[in-house]
């Protein structure tokens, strides 16, 4: 999309694909002229608000909540919205992350200092739980507040609380049974209690539950990392890392599908580290570590798009490892190992 004309974009990161007026994730506009908008506005199903503005004859809308700001051209809607890339210093080679949208709390696999962390990514709510050996993989549960973790070099996996109540451990050094070789990542399902973790050393893929029943394996991968498990539809999602590629495969293999190669172009990883479904939209979002980009894609290719490039500064990664994306505002957060740091970023996909 050009943003020729639309000045007050200028500053601001734009969507590249227009959306129709009548999409429910965009405002009705039906009542509202571009050059006098007039009253609060609310999208198709009602559910989110709007205040009209006065100011430039391109701009109709700004979102109450998250500042997105709509644009009228022709038929079409065009989004922009201010950009945002916060980051929270602190730690030591960040590795997993996931972010809980109802208590705005981060959750952090804080590995080379042996810890997990909860904190806001202004650092408000700080808090710290010891008793690991470089921990990599997080989920947390939001309705039980237990946090389930890869304890990587300790090879095994860890069921907590924050406060390190509710303690318990499963797993020892090993290929067998209950064994692990530096487990990386880690996801929760609650409605079966079964946990899914990227046993990176061996190769495979682990289904169990913390007192290792219903253990169950799947290889076929090299240094898998991230780890995404979709109960709907019983795929689970992969960072295959040193294959330089993602897959989506059922625990038994069935429906096993593979995309990527190794490079930094277009369909291209280096090293894929973290990773996250999004079921509403079919977008996989992946932490691309070896090329300092995040990038968002569909298992067939279609709709790639990628964010960020070397360094430390704004836009800017060195080996983002974990990923997490929160539907509901759109924010992206990563673990950005190399820069020791968090960042909450609305990525300006390109």
């Amino acid at each position: 999309m050009s943003t020729a004309g639309i000045k007050v974009f200028q500053a601001l990161s734009v969507k590249d694909h227009p959306t129709t007026i009548d999409d429910k994730h965009s405002p009705d506009l039906s009542n509202v002229l571009t050059n006098n908008p007039i009253g609060a506005l609310s999208n198709m199903e009602g559910t989110e608000k709007y205040n009209s503005v006065g100011y430039g004859n391109p701009i109709v809308a700004i979102h109450q909540l998250n500042g997105h700001i709509f644009s009228l051209s022709g038929s079409k809607l065009y989004e922009g919205y201010p950009a945002v890339f916060d980051t929270l210093d602190g730690f030591n080679r960040p590795c997993g992350i996931y972010y809980d949208p109802a208590t705005e709390f981060i959750y952090v696999a804080d590995s080379n200092n042996h810890r997990i962390v909860k904190t806001k990514i202004d650092g408000t709510g700080w808090t710290i739980l010891g008793g690991f050996s470089q921990p990599r993989g997080i989920h947390y549960d939001p309705a039980s507040e237990f946090i389930y973790i890869a304890d990587t070099y300790n090879k095994r996996i860890v069921k907590t609380k924050i406060d390190s109540t509710g303690w318990t451990t499963y797993g020892s050094f090993g290929t067998g049974v209950g064994q692990f070789n530096y487990p990386d990542n880690i996801h929760y399902d609650p409605a079966t209690e079964f946990i899914y973790v990227g046993d990176t050393w061996n190769n495979r893929i682990v289904k169990t539950k913390i007192d290792g029943t219903g253990w169950t394996i799947l290889g076929g991968f090299n240094k898998p990392r991230g780890i995404y498990y979709d109960p709907a539809t019983e795929f689970i999602y992969v960072g295959d890392n040193s294959n330089h590629r993602i897959v989506k495969t059922k625990i038994d293999g069935t429906g096993w599908q593979t995309y990527g190669f190794s490079g930094s172009g277009a369909g291209q990883f280096n090293y894929c580290s973290g990773i996250y479904y999004d079921p509403a939209t079919e977008f996989i979002y992946v932490g691309d570590s070896g090329n300092n980009r995040i990038v968002k894609t569909k298992i067939d290719g279609t709709g790639w798009q990628t964010y960020g490039f070397s360094g430390s500064g704004a836009g800017q990664f060195t080996s983002p490892y974990g990923i997490h994306y929160d539907p509901a505002s759109e924010f992206i957060y990563i673990a950005d190992y190399s820069n020791n740091r968090i960042v909450k970023t609305d990525a300006g996909w390109a």
